[in-house]
């Protein structure tokens, strides 16, 4: 009796899936040979969950908090540029703007036309009390949505 419990726990055992290394876990699909799997790094789900606390928190007002889990999410992934506009935009709201506007500017360099980054620009301009350059960069975003004739976007 005992052999066959230990021979049903081998098989068992042995059926199971185990993730080629330690810190890579497969998020495909049940019946996918392993040579089309995608497997995500623990680095990145590391990220993933860091920005989600972070997000959370800046809903409910914990900036703090907020800046916390984006700052160590920006510090795993520099390159990020999503991570890097909400911990701008997060720094802005805790009146942090000199920082703000630093990442921004940065990220304005990067891509020029993009409308979100000029908003949030925009928004860390005036708190700075630069109330022109403001007004500039928001004429900006308009032309930019006007010519892509995104007219309601263009309103507000």
């Amino acid at each position: 009796m005992m052999c066959r419990s230990l021979a049903l726990l081998l098989l068992l055992m042995s059926a199971c899936a185990v993730p080629r290394t330690y810190t890579d876990f497969s998020l495909s699909r049940q019946g996918v040979s392993n040579d089309d799997a995608q497997f995500i790094s623990s680095t990145d789900l590391r990220v993933s969950g860091l920005v989600s606390e972070g997000l959370g928190f800046a809903a409910i007002g914990r900036l703090y908090n907020a800046e916390s889990r984006l700052r160590q999410a920006l510090y795993l992934e520099p390159s990020n540029d999503r991570i890097a506009f909400n911990l701008a935009v997060i720094l802005n709201q805790a009146g942090q703007s000199q920082e703000a506007l630093e990442i921004l500017g940065r990220l304005v360099a990067k891509e020029p036309r993009n409308p979100t980054y000029l908003q949030a620009l925009a928004d860390a301009v005036a708190i700075e009390g630069e109330h022109e350059e403001a007004k500039a960069k928001l004429k900006e975003v308009f032309v930019i949505f006007k010519e892509a004739n995104n007219l309601p976007r263009a309103a507000l």
